[in-house]
């Protein structure tokens, strides 16, 4: 929509497996999709992307996985309006990390505030951004979609340092959350949302029993997808089917 607002041309780089659903909207909107081989993973789709900035002319990468206005965008937006809805009462932020940018951009406000919100990441089961706490990690494939890394030399904005905690879900565990949250409350989230529920949950449950400190026990988490750009690929069937 921005590329059509200033008259660019956008083209995006997305492994095969990228949504159907996706990249449909993507094409609506004007734009060209490019596909790199699913098992080649995000970082084959970054090399893809920057080659093709040096075949067009006048073509520039923003470069989402480094950008620091990806994370300055949520420390101007997203984390003012926490702070503001809950009165400065925030708990712990939860948030899944694919670039980090939400959850960096969220974490920097809370800082600025003086606030000792836990920030708690999230990442699939197969994700290595356990590499970055010199935690032993176990490389493989996941369903979830939109957060989790196999690389984290190209997440560049996430630094552990800001973190309090990891939390890491199978496919599973989380599949089983996208369906109970349509069930039982009505929203029609996909995996990384469903991620971050448990994640959100896992850590009230943690702040109500005292096995963790935070200054308030208030929690606040990020729904960032709907399930309806997923259906194609079964996130309502049986977990079988999710996965095949």
């Amino acid at each position: 929509m921005a590329a059509g607002q200033l008259d660019v041309n956008a083209v995006f780089v997305v492994p095969e497996r990228f949504s159907v659903e996706k990249q449909q909207l993507m094409r609506a909107l004007g734009a060209e999709v490019v596909n790199t081989p699913s098992e080649d993973g995000m970082g084959r789709a970054i090399e893809r992307a920057h080659e093709l900035a040096e075949e067009l002319d006048g073509a520039v990468v923003p470069q989402q996985f480094r950008n620091p206005l990806n994370a300055e965008s949520h420390y101007a937006t997203t984390a003012p309006e926490v702070f503001d809805a809950l009165d400065g009462e925030v708990g712990a932020i939860v948030a899944g990390m694919g670039t980090g940018g939400t959850l960096m951009g969220m974490a920097d406000y809370a800082r600025e505030q003086g606030s000792d919100a836990r920030i708690v990441g999230v990442q699939p089961a197969g994700s290595t951004y356990g590499d970055l706490f010199g935690e032993e990690t176990t490389e493989g494939e996941y369903k979830t979609e939109g957060i989790g890394t196999h690389d984290v030399s190209t997440n560049e904005l996430v630094d552990p340092e800001k973190l309090d905690d990891l939390k890491t879900f199978s496919d599973r565990a989380i599949h089983g959350e996208m369906a109970r949250l349509a069930r039982e409350e009505g929203q029609l989230v996909a995996s990384s949302a469903a991620a971050n529920s448990l994640a959100a949950i896992e850590v009230a449950e943690e702040i109500r029993d005292g096995s963790v400190e935070a200054p308030h026990d208030t929690v606040v988490t990020v729904f960032c997808d709907s399930s309806e750009r997923y259906l194609s690929k079964g996130v309502y069937r049986d977990f079988a089917e999710w996965q095949g």
